[in-house]
């Protein structure tokens, strides 16, 4: 089961896979690439997200899982409805065109089984595990703190404002070192949505 959040500054992905022999799920694994406004042009991003199946395949490798047709993926949607209407329409339209990236990537090296959800679904799933979530951003410290627990993720790097705008996780040493934290990691947000595939992808895939 693999989980993507796709945003304009990061493609955050987790993966855990099943072991039959021993009936549980193995470790979580997670990997990311992220852009900095002074780094990287939208036409990179754009094609940093047209091989995101090399990402996908790196942490699956670390599961022994070599078959796409084993693979289940669960993406969050690029824009939720309500942001459409109040959003600037430029950034709605890159959006969309970085997460289609990522999925034309994914389907074209092979991964069929993909399924896109709302953040609502991997809400339901982790307060049907009594996780109290609170509205965002406030929210997103929580999905950390579940996923530490659940997962066993480690602590990672806070995101800070960056130099020249953007988010970026917060540098051990020199500028931004003693920022204050905005957002946690994306890493936690992709664990959540991975977490909606062990109780309901399979049967929503198989039947979309």
């Amino acid at each position: 089961a693999v989980g993507i959040d796709t945003s304009m500054t990061s493609i955050a992905i987790t993966a855990m896979g099943y072991d039959s022999i021993l009936g549980k799920f193995t470790k979580v694994t997670w990997g990311d690439k992220r852009w900095t406004t002074e780094q990287d042009d939208y036409l990179q991003r754009l094609a940093d997200a047209a091989n995101t199946h090399n990402l996908v395949l790196d942490l699956l490798r670390e599961l022994w899982v070599v078959d796409p047709a084993d693979v289940y993926i669960a993406q969050e949607e690029p824009v939720p409805l309500g942001m459409i209407r109040r959003a600037d329409s430029g950034w709605v339209k890159q959006q969309c065109e970085v997460s289609g990236a990522v999925l034309g990537s994914l389907y074209r090296y092979g991964f069929k089984n993909i399924w896109q959800i709302n953040n609502s679904q991997w809400k339901k799933t982790l307060r049907d595990e009594g996780v109290t979530i609170r509205k965002m951003p406030e929210g997103k410290w929580d999905v950390k703190d579940w996923a530490i627990g659940a997962y066993g993720l480690p602590d990672l790097p806070d995101l800070v404002s960056g130099k020249n705008g953007g988010k970026i996780p917060r540098p051990e040493t020199g500028f931004g070192a003693k920022a204050k934290a905005v957002l946690p990691n994306d890493i936690y947000d992709a664990a959540a949505v991975v977490s909606y595939m062990p109780d309901n992808g399979q049967s929503v895939i198989l039947s979309p």
